[in-house]
């Protein structure tokens, strides 16, 4: 989404280790996946709303930079909430990556 270049850049470079350490322990029969999970119900998203809120003391000036970004966080997270996934998800996943002769580079996972 819009501002999320960190967010993103973070993602690409989980993969592109991921992909680094597949071709580098093929040679001893490891196989590394990657688990790719949108949004899973857990207490994480409320550690990041209410009074938790990570810029809930900006000073005025700062906030106001980020002021559409902020102001509509809260009813965006809550709507993620409501469609993510339950945990078994990403469970069956890392389920199928340990125990399978032949498991999947990349599970994405989830239905957000």
């Amino acid at each position: 989404g819009r501002r999320g270049g960190t967010y993103a850049a973070t993602k690409h470079a989980v993969e592109a280790i991921t992909d680094t350490l597949r071709l580098e322990l093929a040679t001893w029969g490891i196989s590394v996946s990657a688990i790719q999970p949108a949004y899973v119900k857990t207490s994480h998203a409320l550690k990041s709303l209410g009074d938790n809120l990570p810029w809930k003391d900006l000073p005025e000036e700062s906030y106001a930079l980020y002021r559409q970004l902020f102001d509509t966080y809260p009813a965006k997270r809550a709507k993620h909430e409501r469609l993510a996934s339950s945990t078994d998800v990403t469970t069956r996943a890392i389920v199928h990556a340990l125990t399978s002769p032949y498991p999947r580079t990349r599970y994405p996972v989830s239905n957000v």
